[in-house]
């Protein structure tokens, strides 16, 4: 039976990170088949058995010459299902030598770019995470400032699609260190397509971001059995009602409720695994998330 890899989330930790946009992150520049700035296990792939690169150079682009295409790939030699992966850096995925993501110190809004997603079977995912974090001398460990998240399930999207999700900041820290992970999850064929990957500060602005993550509360929080969602700061856009979601930080959608109305709202947490986890508060006219601790 083939199996599915599933370590990609030990990807999400972050090492060390300056600049002021992403690498190569409209991946117009390749050498030997592997893109600038950008790790992937092309060379390894012959050892798995795999012969068809993993991480491949494609055009035409929705703008510019080329974009970058990650397929999952079965390896008859450990009889696995291999995501199409792509890290900002040069780690290596499978020694863990080199260091994951480039210098960073800035504090952007939103998080964008353009994705395609293929399937091949209905479990196939996709997942693109952006990870600002800041390394901690006293705890010796690599500590996380902001996180955005892409992902897809269950339906596949043909046409190039763009993205500019907020950046959910947990701390006030300025970052060191900037890391992206493009991931296609899934069957022998299964892809995503990425293209434009940067940093968009028009729109939202910082300020008016703020004030609307901060017009939702949640109590307790870290929670154990419940927690109480204040929606009373964003009451206007009850009258629609809004979606809320539960999403796991590999992106699973684990729990929603769709068209809630109520200013104070009661989420079940007692069968969540212990962990953290996003709160989505969204309707067509807002995208809130929350941060939620479940103990």
């Amino acid at each position: 039976m083939k199996k599915h890899l599933t370590l990609f989330s030990l990807f999400f930790v972050a090492l060390c990170i300056n600049a002021q946009v992403i690498p190569n992150g409209d991946f117009e520049n390749w050498t030997n088949g592997n893109p600038d700035s950008w790790a992937t296990y092309n060379d390894l792939a012959p050892l798995l058995g795999i012969f068809s690169a993993p991480v491949t150079q494609e055009t035409p682009a929705p703008s510019g010459n080329s974009y970058l295409k990650a397929v999952s790939r079965y390896s008859p030699v450990s009889a696995f299902n291999f995501p199409g992966l792509a890290i900002l850096g040069n780690l290596d995925p499978f020694t863990g030598a080199g260091s994951m993501g480039v210098p960073f110190t800035q504090t952007p809004t939103l998080f964008s770019g353009a994705y395609k997603h293929e399937m091949v079977a209905s479990t196939d995912s996709m997942l693109i995470v952006c990870q600002l974090t800041k390394w901690d001398a006293v705890n010796n460990t690599q500590i996380t400032v902001g996180t955005a998240f892409v992902f897809n399930f269950f339906t596949s999207v043909t046409n190039w699609t763009n993205f500019s999700t907020p950046i959910i900041y947990q701390t006030t820290d300025t970052p060191d260190s900037l890391s992206v992970t493009v991931v296609s999850i899934g069957e022998d064929g299964a892809a995503v397509s990425v293209d434009n990957l940067g940093f968009n500060t028009n729109g939202i602005g910082v300020n008016e971001m703020q004030t609307t993550e901060n017009s939702v509360t949640l109590f307790p929080n870290p929670a154990v059995d419940q927690t109480v969602l204040n929606l009373v700061g964003v009451q206007e856009h009850l009258a629609q009602g809004v979606k809320i979601e539960i999403i796991d930080l590999t992106g699973r959608v684990v729990e929603t409720h769709s068209s809630v109305r109520n200013q104070l709202f009661q989420l079940n947490t007692s069968n969540l695994d212990s962990g953290k986890y996003l709160i989505r508060i969204s309707n067509s006219k807002i995208s809130i998330c929350k941060s939620l601790i479940k103990q």
